[in-house]
């Protein structure tokens, strides 16, 4: 399996490391949640295509489904024609801000040889976490009430509805707490990364986060 001796980053549980090590006496290094968050110094080239492309498309579904989008894809046009022209521009704009952020990243510096722009796209991720929790909270909070009742009628109890329901304005109030917490982690992860950087290296420490909080204020709006 695909294992090493030296770190458990990809581990999968196959045990070989228990087998090769002569000694076996392998040591259980349990990483925290967020580990490579904190650690990776530079994004996979799948982190690189995957994160703008899924805030790209949580752009999109937020477009699709807010009032105030609907003049956007009249003025696209109907079908699936238009559906496509806002998703690619959605995406594009993605990709347009993971570039400025990246460039922003490499420019605010790092000490050695290390390329540190491509880490914003690490440092992002939570706001995509929080934004896809956000998109999914109104039918998370309001449809859950019903599980019970559907569990129950799956292995034949009578279970009662919970009647929990929360209106349109409470669920957008912890939406966009939502993806204000996502936008703070996200700093936090920056600034984390930003205190191994060079003082006198490229542009000051603080202007990584400027393209986060740019792509937090729009999951904010758009949400």
């Amino acid at each position: 399996g695909p294992f090493t001796m030296q770190t458990n980053q990809d581990c999968i549980l196959c045990a070989n490391c228990i087998k090769t090590c002569p000694h076996r006496s392998v040591r259980v290094n349990l990483r925290p949640p967020g580990w490579e968050l904190w650690n990776v110094w530079k994004s996979d080239p799948a982190a690189m295509v995957f994160i703008p492309l899924l805030w790209g498309t949580q752009l999109f579904r937020s477009f699709v489904h807010a009032d105030w989008g609907q003049p956007l894809l009249h003025a696209a046009g109907a079908g699936q024609l238009g559906l496509g022209m806002v998703m690619a521009a959605s995406i594009l704009f993605a990709f347009l801000i993971g570039g400025i952020g990246v460039l922003t990243f490499g420019l605010a510096g790092l000490g050695g040889d290390q390329r540190f722009g491509p880490t914003f796209f690490l440092a992002g991720l939570p706001i995509v976490y929080a934004f896809e929790v956000a998109l999914r909270l109104e039918p998370l909070l309001n449809q859950a009430a019903d599980f019970f009742a559907v569990v129950g009628n799956q292995i034949g109890y009578d279970l009662p509805s919970v009647a929990f329901r929360l209106d349109l304005q409470s669920v957008a109030i912890l939406q966009f707490a939502t993806v204000v917490l996502g936008s703070l982690m996200a700093m936090l992860v920056a600034a984390r990364l930003g205190r191994r950087l060079s003082a006198d290296h490229g542009w000051p420490a603080w202007t990584k986060h400027l393209p986060l909080l740019f792509m937090g204020g729009v999951s904010m709006v758009v949400i």
